[in-house]
């Protein structure tokens, strides 16, 4: 049986979709506690073994602002509400938008260049992922179910359209020879 072999780009691929995966199952489970190990394991990983650069870096940065300024009016709402109650998210909470930011530059890289298609796609995940991470106790749903679904659809989707934007400005520059 001829063994299978993988370029650099498909296994920093590989490497990034499950990263993503352990991150978020880790963080969302185990909370602040997953921090000490998910935060040093990320900045090694995209240090050494798959290298973001200094643009991806500045990537990164950008899109964890932009996700703590999401789950800043998510709380402020009362859509999301976590033990101990705080008008910002939890520290594990903002290590995930670091690892999704990772995900965005690598592996949804494709779909992030198509503007309007990913901010429905972000309405439609951030919505799912919200929930998802309510029912493994993440953090509670302090409103009728239809609100917790649009609410942070809305606020995904415009979060998706500024992720858009700062990857056209910070990560697209260095794909198109220009710095």
């Amino acid at each position: 049986m001829p063994a299978i072999t993988i370029n650099k780009r498909q296994r920093n691929l590989l490497i990034n979709i499950v990263w993503f995966k352990l991150s978020w199952l880790a963080l969302v489970l185990l909370g602040n506690k997953a921090v000490l190990a998910v935060a040093p394991l990320t900045l090694l990983i995209y240090t050494l073994v798959a290298p973001l650069g200094r643009r991806g870096w500045t990537f990164v940065a950008a899109v964890t602002a932009i996700g703590f300024m999401v789950d800043c009016i998510l709380i402020r709402q009362g859509v999301m509400i976590f033990t101990p109650a705080s008008a910002i998210p939890p520290v594990w909470l903002l290590n995930l938008w670091v690892v999704y930011a990772t995900l965005l530059a690598i592996a949804l890289a494709p779909l992030l260049r198509r503007g309007l298609i990913f901010a429905l796609f972000s309405a439609l995940a951030g919505a799912l992922s919200y929930l998802g991470g309510a029912g493994l106790g993440a953090a509670e749903t302090g409103s009728s179910y239809s609100y917790v679904v649009a609410s942070p659809a809305l606020f995904w989707f415009v979060a998706g359209l500024l992720c858009h934007y700062a990857h056209r400005l910070i990560l697209a520059p260095a794909h198109s020879g220009k710095d």
